[in-house]
């Protein structure tokens, strides 16, 4: 019986747990953490978190697509690249994180983090697409007839977003069919931002030439004072202006 009970205690000692690497299992459900002083490790999910993580990244990035701020081509296409691949990125770090199968807690909470970067660079993303991208304008010039030689007209338009710089091309079209005046004219753009002439932000453009005004401070009411010089045309010449397209834009080295 002694013997007996020597054998019996040297297997308990044999099947004692470790005291530097302690793993406890959960008798019920799926989620579990296992610690003790040497690893740690989580058990987490299963087939139902990876379709939670699934549906929720594709929702995510059609929504930011769909949504996305008004911008140049170029750089709405960036904009979707970038969405794609930070809710892919997200999507497969949460899947893996939420298999249900046993790992160490530092490569889950290593999945988990960039599964959470990568939303919120999509985020950003989209944050900055809004306080940067550019926005086409539709500019109306006020109709009060042809214009004749140092005749001005005021633009006014509200910037639905602010930004640092305009871009125009304009069109000098003459009112007498036949005649050439359009192609000597020369019509100037100063910008009044807030009541305020910049006098020294002033462009000159002849017909179907684009210009470059910039916008200090970007202010959203912004006002063009266009003067017409058809002096080189000779006299009696007539026109009339036209924007073929207005864009407002940030000049940043990073925005395509």
């Amino acid at each position: 019986m002694i013997k007996m009970s020597r054998s019996a205690d040297h297997e308990k000692g044999e099947d004692a747990p470790s005291r530097h690497h302690t793993q406890i299992e959960a008798k019920s459900g799926s989620n579990a953490f296992h610690t003790g002083s040497g690893d740690q490790y989580v058990k987490f999910g299963g087939v139902w978190a990876q379709a939670v993580a699934l549906i929720a990244g594709v929702a995510g990035a059609s929504v930011a697509i769909a949504m996305a701020p008004e911008a140049s081509d170029t750089q709405y296409a960036l904009y979707c690249v970038l969405v794609i691949f930070c809710a892919t990125t997200s999507v497969v770090c949460l899947w893996s994180a939420c298999d249900g199968v046993r790992k160490k807690l530092t490569t889950f909470t290593v999945l988990v983090a960039i599964a959470v970067a990568g939303t919120a660079l999509a985020t950003g993303s989209y944050k900055l697409l809004a306080d940067h991208g550019d926005v086409e304008l539709h500019i109306p010039v006020p109709s009060g007839g042809p214009m004749e030689n140092k005749d001005e007209v005021p633009v006014t338009f509200k910037a639905p977003s602010p930004r640092s710089h305009l871009r125009v091309k304009m069109f000098i079209e003459d009112e007498i069919r036949g005649l050439t005046c359009h192609a000597h004219s020369v019509v100037s753009l100063m910008p009044i931002a807030n009541g305020e002439e910049l006098k020294g932000e002033m462009v000159m453009l002849m017909d179907g030439q684009t210009g470059e005004i910039p916008l200090p401070g970007r202010p959203e009411h912004v006002e063009l004072r266009a003067v017409v010089d058809t002096s080189a045309g000779g006299a009696g010449c007539q026109v009339n202006l036209r924007f073929e397209s207005a864009v407002l834009h940030d000049d940043e080295w990073w925005l395509l």
